[in-house]
């Protein structure tokens, strides 16, 4: 069994806007067809074992973005040293950005920031 109704006989127009014919199923949702549903923000860790919802789409934990591949933490220090010497400047600054602090990244113009 489902929730989804049909249109009555003659047509009807859905919540989206859109006119079904007589006995279709008929939209419930203000989102036009073929539109996908809005992605959720997700979790990201931002230190060893700690996890927080990004604060908006498009952006990454510094840790987990950088950590890894161009950086390397330090589980005593809690910081995070360059690990390829050639490594960009944007991403050298997120690595200094980690250390000062700061969680979030995103790219802007081809460059990362943090946020």
């Amino acid at each position: 069994m489902t929730n989804q109704r049909r249109a009555k006989a003659g047509g009807e127009i859905g919540a989206n806007g859109e006119l079904y014919k007589g006995g279709a199923f008929i939209a419930n949702t203000d989102r036009p067809k073929d539109q996908p549903k809005p992605k959720k923000l997700a979790k990201r860790e931002v230190a060893p074992y700690k996890w927080e919802i990004q604060p908006e789409h498009g952006y990454n934990a510094i840790f987990s973005f950088v950590g890894g591949f161009w950086g390397k933490y330090n589980h005593e220090t809690g910081k995070m040293s360059v690990f390829l010497q050639d490594t960009s400047e944007d991403i050298k600054q997120l690595i200094e950005d980690f250390n000062n602090g700061k969680v979030w990244c995103f790219c802007q113009d081809g460059k990362w920031q943090s946020a």
